[in-house]
């Protein structure tokens, strides 16, 4: 789902039963009290790569606003298809023949969106793209091919395979962590392409063993696999949280090695002292034998 602008029917979406909730709620969040999935995102931290994408296939200018189509910009819909979009809901007629109206409403209109892609299929053919600028000249092309073509920043050995067939299924997916565990089969090396945003804290293993993921496509996941069948998991690794807990470590640490200095140097000074109290009192003592 995607809003051309912040003005649009809930009836479109068959959430008239939260229709009094909303009413209070800003626009671009309504939809996730009915689990309503969004491609513009319900989280006000939108991830760079992402939202370069996002703005790049839809002409959308940049704005303070962490919404990126609330101001009638139209995204190209094979990027839509990319994304796993099936519907599109517009207060506006929407004049792209790719967009096939499916219901009208009292306000908004239902536009369905062709070609939507799987949220994990894979690729043979890739295409290099040295800056963010060339990457979205490419993705902006009418003949780029979402679902067999992929961006890449780096060169990387693959087909092309034009007979390339593969299958992949889901077998796990976690939203609360964007864990996720696949199983693919290929009968050629390919790319693993994923419609997940990247970001550095998420690391890919290729049949148990750690391997390289790709950014592919301006802001999203791409896994090289081998031909034959594989297992692929995807894990949220928090480097963050490990740089600090072990920056609190070394921390901790000196500050037992302070303190054990500071209590075993207290104590020498106090047998010092003691010895010294005890050589003049016998000193004294014996010049008043004297």
């Amino acid at each position: 789902v995607f809003y051309q602008n912040e003005r649009s029917a809930l009836e479109e979406a068959r959430l008239q039963k939260f229709d009094r909730v909303l009413s209070n709620v800003d626009p671009p969040n309504q939809y996730m009290l009915g689990q309503v999935g969004n491609v513009d995102g319900y989280n006000s931290g939108v991830l760079s790569g992402y939202e370069q994408f996002l703005r790049g296939v839809s002409g959308a200018a940049r704005t303070t606003s962490p919404r990126i189509l609330l101001d009638g910009s139209i995204p190209d819909p094979r990027a839509l298809a990319f994304l796993g979009a099936r519907y599109a809901i517009s207060s506006e007629p929407i004049e792209n023949e790719m967009f096939e109206r499916v219901t009208p409403g009292a306000s908004s209109d239902l536009y369905e969106i062709p070609g939507t892609l799987p949220r994990a299929f894979v690729v043979y053919d890739a295409v290099l793209a040295e800056t963010p600028q060339d990457a979205l000249a490419v993705l902006r092309d009418g003949d780029f091919d979402y679902g067999s073509q992929v961006v890449l920043e780096e060169p990387i050995q693959i087909g092309p395979a034009p007979n390339g067939e593969a299958v992949v299924d889901i077998v796990r997916y976690s939203e609360a962590d964007g864990g996720m565990f696949l199983q693919v089969e290929s009968d050629e090396p390919g790319i693993l392409v994923l419609s997940e945003p990247y970001f550095s804290e998420r690391g890919a293993w290729l049949d148990g063993r750690e391997t390289e993921m790709l950014r592919v496509n301006l802001g999203f996941i791409g896994v090289p696999v081998p031909a034959g069948s594989h297992d692929v998991e995807l894990r949220y690794v928090p480097t963050s949280l490990h740089t600090g807990g072990a920056v609190t470590a070394f921390s901790l640490l000196v500050v037992i090695v302070a303190l054990v200095y500071t209590i075993g140097r207290g104590s020498r000074h106090g047998e010092d002292t003691s010895s010294a109290s005890a050589e003049s009192a016998s000193l004294q003592g014996r010049i008043r034998q004297g």
